[in-house]
């Protein structure tokens, strides 16, 4: 060990030990996904965190790396007050993170009054909001004294709210760990001064086995990274496959021609471009092996093949130019200074490439046509049909909003696809496409070509699909602009203080759907309530708003449009659908076993949970409360969007998507069961809408690392750590994750 009086280093290792007797040295146990009592934390937390009387319990399972979160330089001496992040050592395992309020883990309700929040580790330096952030306290030093091994300190947490780091509850005690023998206390935040005194005091010891030992296997060295990268051609090389062979299938056309197209669009002009571009639909069209007198809208058939060859060049080129650079400098850098490189970050990069891919090449697959035999003609099949409609759905419900979208994307390539869930997938290196994924299980769409009746003769129809509107809408949340400059996260931060701040972006693709589809979008989402684990119906994952109360939220989202609207045709009136919307839910919540409390006209003022289980956690959800406090955020974002919808009716010559897609007010299902069926039909597949195709669009040029979004900070104001950590949290997707699907 170090000298007592040696200072902490950014980049230091160390173990953290507790004040309480019984508390031991900070350690990693255990991974979340292994234990389903953690559901609601388990798709962002990684593994636990508690006490061990070993500094070092299994492979430097205590041993945590310290990094600064202020932007101080490696090797930089550490001061009372600074932010840090702490990384854990032992393999996959991450960082130091603060998820879960205590009443919403299960497993940890009995310590209520005593602790906050749930302490686990995560993938990613801070997760939401500065859970991830520590601030080193101490009762003994000033702000800017320096911090020295063995000095007494808290750790504050950044998230708001959320307390210091302690050490309480035995582990073993505790039903869900009892295997974990040796384990002292379990980690969680408090806000109690007396709890901080008692066990929130830590000491940092420096570790005597600092990066740069010899390793048998140097699983860190830059040169491995080659072997990795050359496994991911594989993925590259299948996307041009699959593409080379629909293209030829639906369009007649090689794709060395369409690589011609895209991979030189960007040393021509808009117009040379453009007339390229109708020079190959022609081709497409003259030159097929196939009678087109019956295809459903051929060219945009053959532009969206075309848009997903265009995207996945765009991501070819956003991996060679951007993120192998980025490893390499983060590799080598890690390397020169004896440091673990963060190889969490570099494989995640990896899987979120190849998972790209694999929504290209399978995208691609559902737009190819079928052939009986070889050599006979090709004819479109009938999920290329069904595709036709969800992207135009998707680009109909973009359409009235599309001038909030920054100049260089104001006119994205929409493309749609079959999924295992309904979500929208954010891509971080381009912001031309939106990616909407569907459910395969949705009910399918209008079954005869010549009419709109539905599959099933019944008044239901293909409610699901009205959930496009809603993913778009997380894409506007993202990308969208105000006239005055704001984002619409910007406009939530209004909302900080209010309890329901966490949901502002699932109100707002809420009330984005509502707005562009009117009641069909609601139903869309009540079908997918409805599919839901009744027993997690009042559980709230922190993101989406709680499943029990999301149709009763989504009513009154129709009710504050109604209220808004000035409109002489008033197409946002739906006074009779609402309270059937409301009977129906609180119906089948009747029949789920939860009693409504004090019934209002339509809707319960509150709920009543029971519980038949011996834990007597019987609980009353106050309805009206928590639709009282999210109606400010609602009006909020309501009249941004209606005005700024109203403004482009006027400015503009080219007039949007007529919306609300629904008006209807009734009580009987017929009349949106028809509108479900037309909209989802053949009529909608036909119908002439403006796609475009990206061209142009490789990101990273030659020798760059500079992000594909121009808005956020150059290159040189972040090291290659963090612009991976960066471009990791802007991946991903919007929409599936909680209970419900949705």
């Amino acid at each position: 060990m170090a000298d007592k009086n040696s200072p902490i280093l950014v980049g230091s290792i160390i173990h953290l030990k507790n004040g309480d007797a019984a508390g031991g040295y900070l350690d990693t146990r255990g991974w979340v996904r292994d234990k389903p009592a953690f559901w609601n934390v388990s798709g962002s937390e990684r593994c636990f965190v508690s006490t061990h009387a070993s500094r070092n319990r299994d492979r430097d399972s205590g041993s945590w790396r310290v990094e600064s979160a202020d932007g101080r330089p490696e090797g930089a001496p550490l001061r009372i007050g600074d932010t840090i992040h702490l990384l854990s050592l032992y393999p996959g395992v991450g960082y130091l993170d603060c998820c879960g309020w205590i009443e919403h883990l299960e497993p940890f309700q009995s310590y209520q009054g005593e602790v906050r929040c749930g302490v686990f580790t995560c993938s990613v330096p801070n997760r939401d909001n500065g859970t991830g952030l520590w601030r080193i306290r101490s009762a003994a030093k000033a702000e800017g004294e320096p911090l020295l091994e063995d000095d007494a300190i808290t750790l504050d947490n950044g998230h708001p709210n959320t307390g210091a780091l302690v050490a309480y509850g035995r582990v073993t005690e505790n039903e869900h760990f009892a295997e974990y023998a040796g384990q002292g206390l379990l980690a969680f935040t408090a806000v109690s001064p007396l709890r901080q005194e008692q066990s929130g005091v830590w000491r940092m010891g420096l570790s005597s086995q600092q990066a740069g030992n010899k390793l048998l296997f140097n699983f860190f060295g830059p040169e491995l990274l080659k072997g990795r990268t050359h496994n991911m051609k594989g993925v590259m090389d299948m996307s041009n496959i699959l593409l080379g062979d629909a293209l030829q299938a639906v369009g007649g056309i090689a794709i060395k021609d369409v690589a011609e197209l895209v991979g030189k669009a960007g040393q021509r002009s808009p117009a040379e471009n453009d007339q390229l571009l109708q020079a190959l639909l022609s081709k497409a069209q003259a030159g097929n092996n196939h009678d087109l007198s019956d295809v459903i809208d051929h060219p945009f058939q053959v532009k969206q093949l075309l848009n997903l060859f265009a995207l996945s060049r765009s991501l070819v080129a956003f991996d060679h130019n951007t993120l192998q650079k980025l490893m390499l400098e983060s590799l080598t850098q890690h390397q020169q200074d004896k440091t673990l490189p963060p190889l969490h970050l570099i494989r995640n990069c990896f899987r979120r490439t190849a998972t790209d891919h694999e929504i290209i090449q399978r995208a691609t697959v559902q737009r190819r046509w079928n052939q009986d035999e070889p050599g006979q003609p090709y004819y479109q099949s009938e999920q290329a049909v069904e595709l036709v409609v969800m992207d135009k759905l998707a680009i109909k419900a973009v359409t009235p909003f599309q001038h909030l979208l920054p100049a260089q994307s104001d006119q994205p390539a929409i493309i749609t696809y079959f999924s295992d869930t309904t979500h929208i997938h954010h891509l971080p290196y381009t912001n031309l496409f939106i990616l909407v994924g569907v459910s395969y299980d949705r009910v399918t769409l209008a079954d005869d070509p010549s009419n709109d009746e539905t599959l099933t003769g019944r008044d239901f129809s293909a409610f699901e699909l009205m959930a496009i509107p809603h993913e778009v809408g997380h894409y506007l949340y993202q990308h969208g602009r105000l006239k005055d400059g704001r984002t619409f996260p910007e406009v939530s931060r209004k909302f900080s203080d209010n309890p329901y701040y966490r949901w502002c972006e699932e109100i707002f693709a809420d009330l984005y759907g509502c707005i562009v589809a009117g009641p069909l979008s609601v139903f869309s989402i009540q079908a997918f309530l409805t599919s839901g684990d009744r027993e997690r119906v009042w559980k709230d994952d922190e993101e989406h708003p709680t499943p029990l109360l999301r149709s009763y939220l989504l009513s009154e989202i129709l009710r504050v449009l109604g209220e808004l609207d000035e409109n002489v045709s008033k197409p946002y009136r739906f006074p009779t659908v609402t309270r059937n919307l409301d009977e129906d839910w609180t119906e089948i919540l009747g029949q789920w076993g939860y009693e409504a409390l004090e019934k209002e006209p339509g809707r319960p003022t509150r709920i009543y949970l029971p519980d038949s289980s011996a834990l007597h956690l019987e609980r009353i959800i106050n309805v009206e409360r928590v639709l009282r406090a999210v109606r400010p955020i609602i009006r909020e974002f309501a009249t941004l969007l209606l005005a700024t919808a109203a403004d482009r009716r006027q400015s503009s010559a080219l007039l949007p998507a007529d919306i609300p897609w629904s008006r209807a007010d009734s009580d009987e299902s017929t009349n949106y069961a028809r509108e479900m069926a037309t909209l989802a039909g053949w009529g909608t597949a036909r119908e002439p809408v403006a796609q475009v195709v990206a061209l142009a669009v490789e990101p990273g040029v030659a020798g760059s690392v500079q992000p594909a979004i121009a808005s956020q900070a150059t290159a040189d104001e972040r090291d290659a750590d963090q612009w991976l950590q960066w471009y990791l949290e802007e991946w991903g997707e919007s929409g599936p994750h909680g209970w419900g699907g949705h």
